[in-house]
C-alpha cells in the first residue's frame, strides 16, 4: 500500500515567516552624542524581531545629562501607531521647596 504524500515537504526553500505585529521595547533608551542637529534625529528605533529587544536611541538633545543609575531617560507608554511617551530624570540640586497649603498654618 503506497503513503499518502504529505504536504509539508517542499521542493524549494521555506517561505519566511510573517511579519510580527507586537516588539519587545526596552525601557530604558540609549544616549549617544550628537544629533538632533541638522539631519541627525534626536531619536531612532530599529525593530527587532521578537523576543529579542527592541531600543529607542535617543540624542543628547533630547536627554543633555550623563545617564546614571538616578538620572536616566525612561519610555513610560508606547502605542501600535508609533507614538512614544518618554520621561526623563534630569540631574538637579536638591532644594529646599515650601508649599503654602490652605488650613495648614503653623503660628510662632
Amino acid at each position: 500500500m503506497a503513503s499518502p504524500s504529505s504536504s509539508s515537504t517542499s521542493d524549494g526553500p521555506a517561505a519566511p515567516p510573517p511579519p510580527s505585529s507586537w516588539v519587545i521595547l526596552g525601557s530604558i533608551p540609549r544616549v549617544v552624542q550628537g544629533g538632533g542637529g541638522g539631519e541627525a534625529a534626536d531619536l531612532s528605533l530599529a525593530l527587532a524581531a521578537p523576543p529579542r529587544v527592541s531600543r529607542l536611541t535617543v540624542s543628547q538633545r533630547v536627554f543633555p545629562d550623563s545617564p546614571t543609575p538616578h538620572n536616566f531617560p525612561f519610555v513610560l507608554a508606547a502605542d501600535s501607531s508609533g507614538l512614544l511617551l518618554l520621561s526623563a530624570i534630569l540631574a538637579a540640586p536638591r532644594t529646599r521647596v515650601d508649599v503654602d497649603r490652605p488650613g495648614n498654618h503653623i503660628w510662632s
